[in-house]
């Protein structure tokens, strides 16, 4: 509560929208405006209908997941809604890759935040407003890649497979570990679980990071994401960001699927922006130019959507499970030379 009353900086005239469900980290934000007399306006989330809605009722500040946050971009950057309103914007949820981050600039008229976390530490660290302004204007633009410092009262360290802390002068990646008082107590009857959360006081996020500079925070991949490919680890969010740079894409994620050559492939799951085109060949295309070779794709399908969770992240172990079907309606398959 702290954090977010710190990074959004409420004041009493804030008129704060709640998009979709009211719950996890949109509702704990959407508290603390109502913990400051600040009214809250709740409206199920359709792209067109939540920027109806920021428009009629004058929103100041609102939370977006990624995956709403690119479903809006289309109608937000057309210009055909009145958004001055808007002070701040938080996102989080999910990577988001930099040229969408840019999009947002351009295309929402207010300062925007990111905040990574999990369900059972909350805010974990924050890109501030200042981190992004600075960027836009050319000063530290990488920093757009990091999810920022660690949040106020929460200590972050990255832990190597070893169990030992990796400095924060390196840029060996390990798992995020938190210490904090947001951190869960435990999992309601899962001592199974709960044995394999902790490392001492540290909660373990399970997932895989490096440092930057001066402290900022790189989030490179969920530990059980990873791709191992003849050796090689390959970070699924890696691959995803240089799909994204291909202007078709809307949204993207990656997978490893068996490979008995290999260990495994990497394969995309894209969806295309409406009326947009690209091939098989294309997606991997994007990858060669931004990564190299061995981490492009394999294997590429095109969806109509991406399966999500309560949450509204992208639910890979659904897509785990539409690696061998046969082809479903709307799906299409390609494999990448």
């Amino acid at each position: 509560m702290v954090n977010n009353t710190v990074a959004e900086r409420v004041v009493p005239s804030d008129k704060y929208i709640l998009l979709g469900q009211a719950f996890h980290s949109a509702a704990v934000l959407a508290m603390n405006y109502l913990m400051h007399g600040c009214p809250v306006v709740l409206v199920n989330f359709e792209p067109k209908l939540a920027l109806d809605a920021i428009e009629a009722e004058r929103c100041t500040a609102t939370l977006g997941f990624t995956s709403m946050v690119h479903y809006m971009l289309g109608d937000a950057a057309a210009g055909t809604h009145d958004l001055s309103s808007l002070r701040n914007m938080q996102y989080g949820g999910g990577p988001m890759p930099v040229n969408v981050i840019h999009e947002m600039l351009r295309a929402f008229p207010c300062t925007l935040i990111q905040c990574y976390g999990t369900t059972e530490s909350v805010g974990v660290a924050f890109l501030n407003q200042e981190d992004h302004l600075d960027a836009a204007r050319g000063i530290h633009p990488e920093r757009l890649a990091s999810c920022g410092r660690e949040a106020f009262l929460t200590e972050v360290r990255l832990l190597d497979a070893e169990g030992s802390f990796i400095p924060p002068d390196s840029q060996t990646p390990g798992e995020i570990v938190v210490r904090s008082d947001s951190n869960m107590l435990g999992y309601w009857n899962r001592d199974d679980l709960n044995a394999e959360s902790w490392h001492g006081p540290w909660l373990r996020t399970g997932d895989i990071a490096r440092w930057g500079e001066d402290r900022y925070l790189y989030v490179v991949d969920r530990a059980k994401d990873v791709i191992i490919s003849g050796g090689e680890n390959i970070y699924s969010s890696q691959v995803e960001n240089a799909i994204h740079t291909h202007p078709s894409v809307l949204e993207v994620a990656v997978v490893g699927v068996p490979d008995p050559v290999w260990g495994e492939s990497v394969k995309a799951f894209v969806v295309l922006r409406p009326g947009a085109h690209a091939s098989a060949e294309d997606i991997a295309g994007a990858v060669t130019r931004e990564l190299g070779s061995y981490q492009k794709p394999r294997y590429v399908d095109f969806l109509p959507e991406l399966p999500r969770g309560a949450a509204g992240k992208v639910a890979k172990h659904e897509l785990r499970q539409l690696t061998t079907p046969v082809m479903g309606a709307g799906v299409h398959r390609g494999q990448a030379t």
